[in-house]
């Protein structure tokens, strides 16, 4: 429109011009300007000028460019409200500008969660939809007189209820069908594979993955600073903590009671000796004692497939975040030095990392401090251009990062055989779930956005009426005093719930996540951020096969109860999902011991190495860089 009339002033410009023609020459500017100013009030475009990031120089030139950049290594500290857009590195392909709202916990993500997920097909009299993560997920629907698992004629003239719109500042100035692309283009960008079906890549413990053609991993023989010695400083870890016991037996922890005398533990905790106090961050101790068992292992860089780095980068930043006046070169010291020392080897300088693996066993935002960051929380490690290229795996990943690849958080059940964990599925598909739903946590005042606070204050108001009698249909657990470290009394609360809800802690994921599918209870998640974009190895694409979503915004409004919204959903919907999470993802999920004799299931460790090995190989074809051993891999990438 605006090209338009400009080619019309300048075609008009004659001197010879009529009158008419003189006064269009003299308007069209004004109407020209006119114009433009109410088409780009329509488009938004006037307020910023949005900062663009070029990632084209970067290393991970095979990645999606690090599309939200501020003080993420500041989490969960800083605080900012601007616009970014960016430039994905391969093709070009810009993303849409994202008009951000500060997310305490999660640095600048979108305030909104996005997401396309088809509804689950309820069996029975009802013939409805249940969905439980709406398509439009800035509004949740209130199952009240106007439910579907409700008949026609119940259905009064009562509307279904949504939340207040989204302000301009917490919504995605893009349409969703863009949204969607992008949510697809990140979970492609984590998965093992890109072209190719689940059925077609071997198991590890199965007749077709048995033998090493394809599978040989090299452990760098690092100095003791960068592993060793960090975890003999597990006394002084954390001040308020001893983190020795929980790093010892290889990483698993004190070993929990379940002997006869203590009848209760082993009511729950079946079978015995393979329940473990293990901490939250003990992932890197843990993956690196099982990889130390590992029957594919090498000496020969030569033939290796992939290269694992025994780095401890959790501990590493963990000593240092409660520490006063501590130097941002004091964070990055060791990190640094580790690159150095990389960038001496021939095998990293070979392939530039792309078949290198790390493990972090805390928060990615950890090692992402920018250097503009005032307040010092964390490393600059995977910020280096060094780091861009290999794999890491973490139990929070940055989802709009390739390379990273989130895996879960470790949790107190570590079997030895095949036979502990058909034993624990049948123990807890048979326990009686007594409460509707549970909470296993503590309010976070201190936390603006937490809705922690109204979910234990709706947890504590709930009534079930059983026959004649009223009873709590939520149970909650405060976790204070390490209440919540023990296994024997986190797992009888979850084993015993139907629902769990997990509320984002200090950053989107928690622990407890796991914890509750472990023990076979459907998590009530709050925010996408907590499952959805992290796991795509370990969890299914179809997040209402095994979880609920209700938006944080509609409890922390007033508007949604929690407790009502699981009350609606049917019995059968839940014995589904329930056998789904028992049956079908729970074995994935634990962390067998370093010695375990798995025979045909494969463990959150298994599953891992099946993706990072097709990950390096599909990466590395790529490249053009085609690995030896190709033949033998047992993964399609055809």
């Amino acid at each position: 429109m605006i090209r338009k009339s400009k080619t019309l002033c300048i075609g008009g410009g004659h001197r010879s011009s009529p009158a008419p023609a003189r006064l269009f020459i003299f308007f069209c500017p004004v109407f020209a300007t006119v114009f433009f100013c109410l088409w780009a009030a329509c488009n938004s475009v006037l307020p910023t000028t949005p900062h663009r990031v070029d990632c084209s120089g970067r290393n991970d030139i095979d990645a999606a460019c690090n599309a939200i950049v501020r003080n993420a290594g500041t989490a969960p500290h800083a605080a900012a409200r601007t616009q970014h857009t960016s430039t994905i590195a391969n093709g070009g392909s810009e993303l849409p500008t994202l008009k951000l709202k500060d997310r305490q916990h999660i640095g600048l993500l979108p305030s909104k969660p996005f997401s396309s997920v088809k509804p689950v097909e309820v069996t029975g009299d009802a013939r409805q939809k249940y969905n439980p993560h709406p398509q439009n997920l800035s509004t949740v629907t209130t199952l009240s007189s106007s439910s579907p698992w409700r008949n026609d004629a119940q259905k009064g003239a009562s509307n279904i209820q949504s939340l207040r719109p989204p302000t301009q500042d917490e919504t995605l100035v893009a349409s969703s069908e863009e949204v969607d692309r992008i949510i697809r283009d990140l979970r492609r960008a984590a998965r093992p594979l890109s072209i190719g079906k689940k059925s077609e890549i071997a198991p590890f413990n199965s007749k077709a993955g048995m033998d090493c053609e394809g599978k040989h991993i090299f452990i760098y023989d690092l100095p003791s600073k960068f592993n060793l010695d960090l975890l003999d400083r597990c006394l002084k870890l954390l001040p308020w903590q001893n983190m020795c016991e929980f790093f010892s037996n290889s990483g698993m922890g004190r070993i929990s009671a379940t002997s006869q005398t203590d009848k209760t533990s082993s009511r729950i905790l079946v079978p015995s000796g393979v329940w473990y106090e293990t901490h939250q961050y003990a992932l890197e101790v843990l993956f690196h004692e099982r990889l130390k068992h590992y029957k594919c292992l090498t000496t020969s860089p030569e033939v290796a497939n992939l290269f694992y780095i025994p780095y401890y980068g959790g501990m590493d930043v963990l000593r240092w975040l409660f520490v006063q006046n501590v130097s941002s070169a004091q964070l990055d010291e060791l990190g640094l030095e580790l690159i150095r020392w990389l960038e001496e080897q021939p095998t990293w300088r070979r392939k530039e990392g792309l078949d290198h693996v790390l493990v972090l066993g805390k928060v990615t935002w950890d090692f992402r401090r920018l250097p503009s960051t005032r307040t010092i929380w964390g490393s600059s490690l995977l910020l280096q251009d060094e780091m861009q290229n290999l794999t890491k795996l973490l139990i929070e990943r940055q989802p709009w990062h390739e390379n990273d690849v989130g895996v879960p958080h470790p949790t107190f059940f570590h079997p030895r055989h095949d036979k502990d964990i058909r034993a624990w599925q049948d123990h807890i598909g048979k326990e009686k779930r007594t409460h509707l739903v549970s909470f296993a946590g503590q309010p976070r005042p201190q936390q603006r956005e937490s809705i922690r606070s109204h979910l234990i204050q709706q947890c504590m108001s709930s009534v079930e009426m059983i026959g004649s009698s009223s009873d709590s249909a939520c149970h909650f657990m405060d976790c204070g005093r390490d209440r919540c470290l023990h296994p024997n009394t986190t797992m009888n609360l979850f084993i015993h719930s139907e629902f769990c809800m997990q509320p984002p802690g200090d950053s989107p994921t928690r622990r407890s996540i796991f914890d509750s599918l472990i023990g076979g209870c459907i998590p009530v998640l709050f925010d996408p951020y907590s499952a959805y974009y992290q796991y795509p190895w370990h969890l299914p694409s179809k997040p209402e096969s095994y979880s609920v979503y209700i938006p944080a915004e509609g409890v922390r409004n007033g508007k949604v109860n929690v407790i009502d919204e699981l009350r609606k959903i049917p019995v059968s919907v839940r014995r589904k999902m329930r056998h789904r999470i028992i049956y079908d993802i729970m074995p994935g999920l634990v962390y067998a011991r370093p010695d375990a004799r798995l025979k045909k299931i494969d463990d959150a460790f298994l599953v891992s190495l099946r993706g990072l090995f097709a990950r390096a190989s599909e990466r590395l074809m790529r490249r053009g860089q085609v690995p030896k051993n190709r033949e033998g891999i047992g993964y399609d990438t055809a």
